[in-house]
This record gives C-alpha cells, sequence and structure tokens, in this order.
C-alpha cells in the first residue's frame, strides 16, 4: 500500500528550500505601519500626523508614506486628484 503524506508534509517539502528575505519584510512592515497610523487618524482627527510620520526612521518613511497613500487613496477622492500623492515620497 502507497504512503499517503498529509498537507503539511508536502507544503514542508516544497517550501524546503526557501529563504525570508529581510528587506521585503521591513518593508512590508513600515507599509503595515502607515496604514496603522491612517487607521489612527480616521479614528483621532486631531493627532499630528506629521509628526508621527516624521517619528519613523529616514530610511522607513517612504514605505509608511505609501501605506498611508493606499488607505487615504480610496477614502479621499476629489475631482481633479487624480495623479497628487497625499504624501510626499522620494522617487
Amino acid at each position: 500500500m502507497a504512503y499517503i503524506k498529509s498537507a503539511l508534509e508536502i507544503a514542508l517539502e516544497k517550501t524546503e528550500g526557501i529563504k525570508g528575505d529581510k528587506t521585503a519584510l521591513r518593508i512590508a512592515s513600515a507599509k503595515e505601519e502607515g496604514k496603522k497610523l491612517a487607521s489612527a487618524f480616521f479614528s483621532d482627527p486631531t493627532i499630528d500626523l506629521q509628526k508621527k510620520f516624521a517619528s519613523y526612521p529616514k530610511e522607513e518613511q517612504p514605505f509608511v508614506g505609501k501605506g498611508l497613500n493606499k488607505s487615504f487613496s480610496p477614502t479621499w477622492f476629489f475631482p481633479g486628484m487624480i495623479g497628487i500623492s497625499l504624501v510626499s515620497m522620494p522617487s
């Protein structure tokens, strides 16, 4: 009789050689922080968004800004805003 593998065994075999990318993880984490910052702003619009944004390390700010933009863009749309970034990010 043939041995039947569980889904976990198959998944572990397929992902055996995959290594995590620390840079990609930091970028994803910074984007998530931006989304959390936007959520905090939606909950309490009196918070100082610029001050909180500036508190992040300089190398993470572009990615935090992308998370902010992703949260704000679907929420705030006015005619003529196409192509305007809510948080200025370096290219």
